[in-house]
């Protein structure tokens, strides 16, 4: 956690502070991941202290006069609405509001406009990738060009909040953005959702899946930066003298190419009668999931925070965790971590956390304890700093000194 997670308390406001008029701004609902994150936050700010913030929600819209050419887009294969769901570039305008844009793709409409905004930054993977020909996600030369703008766009944000140090650092060295303007405001889970509980009855059957056995569980997609083919490879390794072992993949298929290839290789290891494709399932069933697993695993090369460690770690599961980007930041000494380009070391990993009941109970118990300190209340509370911050043009450390002092005087 970061050096500035205080405990704050849930009520206590300065007396003399300004109410602040906060513009949230989403995606189209059909980008839920940032739709989810504005419904938690907003809901966490309104907790604070409903008196002193009103929190409007807005939606970016995509550009009217370029939607015109759907039609004729489509008969080239260009889905313009969809494409410009990510890379919207109107947003709602609100008297009197700070303006928060609540992820990074939104930048784009920051440019040629003298807009202050507060920008909120998961990753910029994408746009560092951008070069790598193995792990490049741009589909087509537009959307290169829409993340290119989308990143310049981020320059003319008064302020911006990165999940992680990690995503602070990709953010100052590839975008050249300043340090002292970016806040790290970690990410966090529900955890009356998220939590250790016993897998229903008819769970198993639902799924397919037979409750003698032990279960390494993936969530995520199969982009190539999410690295499953080494996890496979590394499954495939260990399953040979683990009898009782199936690899369960939840999540949604972006990519249906890489699912047939995922599967072919599952064949070619000789494992392909124990690789469970689940796809994507609803927010209880997840949690069954995790609650299920022996081993949880989180092999990507690059994550701009790692929810998923998060959520496992909040559900008591175990965690295979790679050595890398912000992931150690986030999982600290509660996983087993590997490098996750060797394939060898994410084997012996698992092999142990198979075999060491021990090592696994006691940093299953720091897992769930460092997931605790992940609270919405604390992001809540984080976020509400640089709002006011950005209010009064004082800088985060001032602002937070003057809180501080503020508390000890009442």
């Amino acid at each position: 956690m970061q050096a500035d997670n205080l405990s704050y308390p849930t009520t206590l406001t300065a007396r003399n502070e300004q109410r602040l008029r906060v513009n949230m701004v989403s995606r189209p609902s059909a980008m839920s991941g940032t739709s989810r994150y504005v419904a938690t936050l907003s809901d966490a700010l309104r907790a604070l202290d409903p008196a002193d913030l009103e929190i409007v929600t807005s939606t970016a819209q995509p550009p009217a006069a370029l939607l015109r050419f759907a039609p004729l887009a489509a008969r080239i294969g260009w889905d313009l609405p969809t494409f410009f769901n990510s890379y919207p570039t109107h947003i709602p305008a609100q008297m009197q509001a700070i303006t928060h844009l609540t992820t990074q793709t939104l930048g784009i409409a920051l440019l040629g406009r003298r807009r202050s905004a507060i920008v909120t930054v998961h990753d910029i993977i994408p746009y560092m990738l951008r070069h790598d020909r193995e792990l490049c996600s741009y589909n087509h030369p537009a959307q290169r060009l829409c993340d290119y703008l989308a990143m310049r766009g981020l320059k003319r944000a008064a302020w911006l909040i990165a999940d992680s140090q990690y995503t602070k650092q990709m953010v100052v060295e590839h975008l050249g953005y300043p340090a002292r303007r970016i806040s790290v405001v970690p990410l966090a889970v529900d955890h009356a959702v998220f939590r250790p509980l016993a897998v229903e009855d008819g769970f198993y059957s639902r799924y397919s899946l037979d409750p003698a056995r032990r279960y390494l569980l993936y969530v995520g997609s199969f982009d190539r930066r999410k690295n499953f083919a080494r996890l496979l490879r590394a499954f495939a390794e260990v399953a040979g003298s683990v009898a009782d072992l199936d690899l369960v993949c939840v999540g949604e298929a972006h990519n249906h190419d890489l699912v047939v290839e995922m599967k072919q290789l599952g064949a070619e290891l000789g494992v392909a009668e124990r690789l469970h494709l689940v796809g994507a399932v609803s927010e209880a069933d997840l949690v069954q999931f995790y609650n299920l697993a022996s081993v949880a695993a989180l092999p990507s090369l690059y994550e701009g925070f790692g929810l998923t460690a998060l959520e496992a770690m909040a559900c008591g599961a175990p965690l295979l965790a790679a050595r890398s980007s912000s992931i150690v930041e986030i999982v600290g000494a509660a996983a087993f971590l590997a490098d996750p380009m060797r394939v060898d070391e994410l084997a012996e990993q698992l092999a142990l956390m198979l075999g060491d009941a021990a090592e696994v109970a006691r940093r299953r118990e720091l897992g769930l304890h460092l997931a605790h300190q992940y609270t919405w209340q604390q992001v809540a509370w984080q976020t509400m700093d640089v709002y006011r911050s950005v209010a009064a043009g004082l800088s985060p450390a001032a602002r937070l000194c003057r809180r501080v002092y503020v508390w000890f005087c009442w």
